[in-house]
């Protein structure tokens, strides 16, 4: 570096004009399309999207209660690696907490927005849900 800045210092330096164009690149508007989670991705990359899409727009699953499909935004998640024979969007509950599968392990989110409803921690969505037994991610 200091090199450099000594020959810009006695103009011995050669510049060469960038072409912007070549290295711009716009990034896709975000839709209902593209903040869905798919499950079937690896943890690490759900993980990742969910917090890149937190707060706003929020990335969003339905889950499937006794009264039909709803959708939820996960606002906040972790990811646990482990290897398992669940199918990507089943729910396995422990205590107070519950953990989504995906291929190569847990999803375990923590804050969520279910449709019409305020954002939550985890807790405060399992106290509300009628049968826990059924929930299912989709």
């Amino acid at each position: 570096v200091v090199e450099t800045l000594d020959k810009i210092a006695r103009d011995e330096v050669q510049t060469i004009a960038q072409n912007n164009e070549r290295y711009i690149h716009k990034a896709p508007k975000l839709n209902k399309d593209n903040t869905r989670i798919n499950w079937c991705e690896s943890g690490k990359k759900i993980e990742r999207f969910i917090r890149g899409l937190s707060p706003y727009p929020g990335a969003w699953t339905l889950y499937k209660t006794p009264s039909g499909w709803k959708n939820m935004k996960i606002l906040l998640a972790d990811f646990q690696p482990e290897k398992h024979n669940f199918s990507p969007g089943e729910v396995v509950f422990l205590t107070k907490k519950l953990r989504i599968a995906v291929p190569n392990g847990w999803i375990i989110p923590l804050r969520v927005k279910p449709e019409s409803k305020k954002e939550m921690g985890i807790e405060d969505f399992i106290n509300g849900i009628k049968s826990v037994g059924e929930l299912i991610f989709k």
